[in-house]
């Protein structure tokens, strides 16, 4: 079966070769330009000039904020540790409290929001309001 695939492939590589010339080369010259061999075909430019200007980009609501003072992001790091202790004792109403002081003092602290993720999807009834 092996030998037969071999054969199939080599005999589709000698037609394709025998293409190209039966073809005046336009195969072969459109696959250099593809490749960089050349001037790119004129089907391929494009009139940017006359182009419309491309949407503005949607904000992304999870961005980062500013970087915070480090006594600010030391604060918010202490607050997730309560946060933490909270959630591992399973008082999610008071882990809730926590981080999400704990964010306001740092929006960038990747642990709060994935502690806060984590909160939601274990226990969002116990959310503050």
């Amino acid at each position: 079966m092996k030998t037969f695939v071999k054969i199939s492939l080599w005999v589709l590589a000698v037609a394709a070769l025998i293409a190209i010339p039966a073809s005046e080369g336009r195969i072969f010259d459109s696959v250099k330009d593809m490749l960089g061999g050349g001037p790119p075909a004129e089907a391929a430019l494009k009139d940017i000039a006359h182009s419309p200007a491309a949407e503005p980009l949607p904000v992304n609501k999870t961005a980062l904020a500013p970087a915070v003072p480090e006594a600010q992001a030391e604060a918010a790091k202490e607050g997730f540790e309560r946060g933490l202790k909270c959630f591992q004792d399973e008082k999610y109403s008071e882990a809730w409290k926590e981080w999400l002081a704990a964010e306001k003092l740092d929006p960038n602290n990747m642990d709060i929001r994935t502690g806060l993720k984590r909160l939601e999807s274990i226990s969002p009834k116990t959310r503050p309001e």
